[in-house]
């Protein structure tokens, strides 16, 4: 989790922290949050931008007070969604990017983005603003990245056999022996190249029917 603090844009109204995710994998989901201090002003809306382009603002004055913008790899969650927090779902790679939000003065500081993907990826802003007659406002920036998680996992036979070509081209490359297997290991073995033969005599009978 990146945490960014902010310096003062106005007296009276500031960004305090900014809470963006740094890594997320594809299809995760993300909460991003804008803590900011009023100092006695009104709310008159927050905002949040990715790379530059805005998906979500929070405005008091309107009903509902919450509004997301289309934008291709990020989807917000408005029912896990405020005006100080942002979240975001079904991440893609194209969710990653630079996350701002911009503050224009709500109890209200989280957007939720679900489902991320590739393209939920880029430079977010948070920006928070103040009513009239100041309209003072801040921002803050962080950038999300979006992974694409492996599709396969080695079996505990595959990793074994893994170790134990490590273990002998290790003895061999230092001019010894490798390590004698225990009975057990050359049973599991047999049976492990046994299987294999068997699926390999399955595959060819198929293939000349």
């Amino acid at each position: 989790m990146q945490l960014f603090m902010c310096q003062n844009i106005s007296i009276s109204l500031r960004v305090v922290s900014l809470s963006v995710p740094a890594l997320r994998a594809r299809g995760e989901a993300a909460s991003l949050a804008c803590e900011y201090d009023l100092a006695g002003g009104r709310l008159y809306s927050v905002k949040w931008y990715r790379d530059n382009e805005e998906f979500y603002r929070y405005m008091p004055r309107l009903r509902p007070p919450q509004h997301a913008h289309a934008l291709d790899g990020v989807t917000v969650d408005l029912h896990k969604s405020s005006a100080r927090r942002v979240h975001l779902r079904d991440l893609t790679l194209k969710s990653r990017g630079l996350y701002r939000c911009e503050l224009h003065k709500s109890s209200a500081r989280r957007v939720h983005l679900r489902d991320l993907t590739l393209k939920s990826r880029g430079l977010y802003r948070c920006e928070v603003s103040e009513e009239a007659p100041s309209f003072h406002s801040a921002e803050a920036e962080a950038f999300l990245e979006v992974y694409c998680a492996p599709l396969f996992k080695l079996t505990h036979e595959e990793e074994e056999e893994e170790r134990r070509e490590v273990i002998e081209g290790q003895a061999h490359a230092q001019g010894r022996d490798p390590p004698t297997q225990q009975p057990q290991q050359r049973r599991a073995d047999r049976a492990l190249h046994a299987g294999r033969g068997a699926r390999a005599s399955l595959v060819a009978q198929l293939r000349r029917r």
